[in-house]
């Protein structure tokens, strides 16, 4: 049995990539910031929370650009420039999914 900690990795990998396929107008954001405020929140370390919300925010930059790409070049020339906006994206995800985290703490108490 995994411990819930595993399944909600996995969930925010999952979630990532869905909703990095999915795109959407750039309103999205805020869908995706609090997606990853969610996932620190419910984590049950700082440890998890930043590796579920970098999982997260990265899967879902790198899905929304390779989905999205329509250039002439073959995509598969920008899987570095992808992989560094997901970088990004990733390190977005991991500062909310962190302020998820402290803010679970401090309305647990």
């Amino acid at each position: 049995m995994k411990s819930r900690q595993q399944k909600l990795t996995v969930v925010s990998a999952v979630t990532g990539i869905v909703f990095g396929i999915s795109g959407g107008p750039a309103y999205i954001l805020i869908i995706w910031g609090t997606v990853a405020f969610v996932f620190g929140y419910y984590s049950m370390s700082q440890k998890d929370a930043l590796v579920n919300g970098f999982l997260f925010g990265f899967l879902a930059s790198f899905f929304f650009m390779w989905h999205g790409y329509a250039g002439n070049a073959p995509a598969i020339t920008r899987t570095p420039f992808f992989g560094g906006l997901g970088a990004f994206g990733g390190t977005c995800g991991l500062l909310l999914s962190l302020i998820g985290n402290l803010a679970s703490k401090h309305f647990k108490k």
